[in-house]
């Protein structure tokens, strides 16, 4: 049942690769300002299957930045919108990964492996020290790629549960600081959804440590 839900994924990602070419052109131009009313001029609110279909694929397969999904949908829609459809769509499309790598078997993990031996290992070894906390923080890097996350995952004793909400917190946090890189673009003043994110981020940091000092007194316990 696996092999053939992993063929049916196979199948739906070259159909999407294949009849929408233009488009990942376009998004791999980096024009997001055109290419947002582009986009909706053709498809209307429909763009935003379109969007979460391509983040989807863009979480397993390396493609075009996410950056520019981000910046399109905050250009069309309103925050609300644009900040869950785009957390959503990077949280499916890294768990999507992570059950490719858990269940598609030793080969696939192997050739992913090597060509990013060193940052997987890296990753494997920070999740299996730190756990979920580690993988909220990494999940919250834009410049770590999704898909080494997420494979370095898959082969931890992490359980899937864990990964799932974790991974949706650390890309909430993710998209809410891509957001406003480019906040500038889609709203005048955004100070509030500033100090919001600073607040959460410090939280978060200060789990984190806590966490990083308990391990440590533990292992010198020993």
């Amino acid at each position: 049942m696996k092999k053939y839900m992993i063929l049916l994924l196979c199948v739906v990602t070259v159909a999407v690769l294949i009849t929408q070419w233009d488009t990942i052109s376009e998004l791999r131009s980096e024009d997001a300002t055109v290419l947002a009313d582009s986009l909706f001029d053709r498809y209307g609110y429909w763009m935003l299957l379109l969007t979460i279909t391509l983040t989807i694929i863009q979480n397993v397969i390396t493609i075009f930045p996410i950056l520019i999904i981000i910046t399109i949908h905050f250009l069309v829609f309103d925050v609300t919108t644009a900040f869950i459809a785009t957390a959503i769509a990077t949280t499916i499309g890294a768990s999507v990964c992570y059950l490719l790598a858990k269940y598609a078997g030793q080969r696939f993990v192997e050739r992913f492996w090597q060509k990013r031996q060193e940052t997987a290992n890296r990753v494997v070894e920070l999740l299996t020290t730190y756990g979920v906390l580690m993988l909220i923080i990494l999940r919250s890097l834009p410049f770590m790629p999704s898909n080494v996350i997420s494979v370095a995952a898959a082969v931890t004793p992490m359980r899937t549960s864990t990964y799932m909400i974790g991974s949706a917190l650390g890309n909430i946090s993710m998209v809410w600081l891509l957001s406003l890189l480019v906040a500038p673009l889609w709203a005048e003043s955004f100070t509030s959804y500033l100090i919001s994110y600073i607040i959460c981020i410090t939280l978060l940091l200060l789990a984190t440590t806590v966490a990083v000092l308990r391990k440590k007194r533990r292992s010198g316990s020993v």
